[in-house]
């Protein structure tokens, strides 16, 4: 079972981190704390701008999991972080 089915929103956030967001930026961001906060500046935003991490036709359920739960915000995009950089340490050591 995936431990995003439980969060309404959490799948869509899932797949966009797996798909697009982590793979395209992570040589940008060296701590998780700048990659939470930028996610977060694009939640608090009025309107998309077409240029941040986020898909349009995913930010409605980034900016609701943000304000209704942002712990599991948070550790949604933690959990797929930790993940990634075991691909990237691993592919690394691979090398």
């Amino acid at each position: 079972m995936n431990p995003f089915d439980e969060f309404e929103y959490g799948s869509t956030m899932e797949t966009s981190l797996k798909g697009y967001i982590l793979p395209d930026n992570m040589d940008g961001y060296t701590n998780i704390g700048s990659l939470i906060y930028d996610l977060e500046q694009e939640c608090e935003s009025e309107e998309a701008n077409g240029n941040g991490l986020i898909a349009e036709k995913d930010l409605p359920a980034f900016k609701r999991m943000w304000k209704e739960s942002p712990a599991d915000f948070v550790e949604i995009i933690a959990v797929e972080w930790v993940i990634t950089m075991k691909e990237i340490v691993k592919v690394e050591a691979e090398k």
